[in-house]
């Protein structure tokens, strides 16, 4: 898909902050998941709320 094709050509900054990357990998989760990967997409949920803070990623830990 477009979205698959898009992640792929663009990596994520490596001085981006824990919360961006948190992001970052939320999406690629979502990608994966509508690509049927479910396996895959669960690790990078479970990957993606261990870096999320819990303090600023409020709203996005309600939305993980």
């Amino acid at each position: 898909t477009e979205a698959a094709n898009l992640i792929s050509i663009c990596p994520m900054p490596k001085e981006a902050s824990y919360n961006q990357q948190a992001r970052f990998i939320y999406y690629e989760a979502w990608v994966l998941a509508i690509q049927l990967n479910y396996a895959e997409a669960q690790a990078k949920v479970m990957l993606c709320l261990r870096q999320a803070s819990q303090v600023a990623g409020r709203q996005f830990w309600l939305q993980a």
